[in-house]
């Protein structure tokens, strides 16, 4: 049995002494390829393989296993950033591993529930996706701000991050 990470592939190889006739993969759900060896796997459940291999004679050969798919969700929000254009922390974004498929939404309040920045359908750990401490195309006080984040995972979850973050200058 092998386990993964929700979002992560890995390669799978089963080695045979004769040439195979036919290769079958069951169920072929997550995986790059049903009728080959190698292939790659990527569930994004925990699933129960069969691999049936057939020689040129009718012989059959079969091997079953089962990947365990972990959905713990790593998703870093940082707690402050800096939008002074040195070209560290000068963007507010989340951070996750593969098992994000998108941002749904991410918006951000001032003190008084103004919304200052708003953005849908975007990627994580993309400097280019996060906020630039800028509301209508103006600098934002050093303040504290309230983030609301919607997270579509690569299973279909959807979950909400929301907290606080403090721009500084």
């Amino acid at each position: 049995d092998l386990k993964i990470r929700l979002g992560d592939s890995i390669l799978i190889g089963s080695f045979v002494n004769f040439t195979p006739k036919t290769i079958k993969w069951t169920p072929p759900d997550g995986l790059s390829c049903d009728n080959c060896l190698p292939v790659f796997a990527r569930p994004i459940n925990t699933t129960d393989y069969k691999l049936v291999v057939t020689d040129s004679f009718g012989c059959i050969v079969s091997d079953k296993f089962t990947i365990n798919v972990s959905k713990l969700r790593h998703v870093y929000i940082p707690t402050a950033f800096s939008p002074d254009g040195n070209g560290t922390n000068d963007k507010f974004l989340l951070y996750s591993d593969n098992s994000v498929e998108k941002i749904l939404r991410m918006q951000i309040y001032n003190r008084w529930g103004a919304l200052v920045f708003s953005k849908t359908d975007c990627l994580p750990n993309l400097e280019a996706e996060g906020w630039n401490g800028t509301s209508n195309s103006s600098q934002v006080v050093p303040d504290t701000y309230i983030y609301f984040f919607e997270v579509l995972f690569k299973d279909g979850n959807v979950e909400i991050y929301s907290g606080d973050v403090s721009l500084v200058r």
